[in-house]
């Protein structure tokens, strides 16, 4: 199997089990939950921007991904009870390892993901640059809504 196909397929997993741990959460503390809904969008954006090969979302993709993982591995000393949740922030810790090492050490992926880019069909290039704005507005709006709930007295 090529490296970019393991890649997204990996990324999918990913989104998918972001999404299950918000709505895992989301039975126990919906403010919780509210606040890590922007997980699974993440998660969402990263798997969109590799399929339309874009760098940015590779690389951004990484460092979330490692972002994501050492806060599991921060909080992971004070989890007093191992529950569902906790196993599945750890099997999505893992995978978050596993695609970040793919997605920046791999050399196999980075030729594939060349290739890819070249061959690219040009409604992926208009993809992108519309995934890009759509991804700008709706953290622009996220930064409004939280402006007005913080402004307020």
């Amino acid at each position: 199997m090529s490296h970019y196909r393991l890649a997204l397929y990996l990324t999918s997993a990913v989104a998918l089990l972001e999404a299950l741990l918000v709505a895992s959460i989301s039975s126990f503390d919906v403010a919780l939950a509210r606040s890590a809904s922007v997980r699974p969008f993440v998660a969402v954006v990263i798997v969109f921007g590799l399929w339309v090969q874009s760098k940015i979302a590779r690389y951004l993709g990484v460092a979330w991904y490692v972002l994501m993982i050492v806060s599991v591995v921060w909080a992971l000393p004070s989890a007093r009870v191992w529950s569902v949740t906790l196993a599945l922030f750890l099997v999505v810790s893992l995978l978050q390892l596993a695609g970040a090492g793919i997605l920046l050490l791999s050399k196999e992926f980075a030729r594939e993901f060349a290739e890819q880019r070249e061959k690219q069909p040009f409604y992926k290039k208009q993809l992108a640059v519309c995934g890009a704005i759509a991804v700008i507005a709706v953290i622009v709006v996220m930064f409004a809504i939280d402006y007005a709930d913080f402004s307020r007295p």
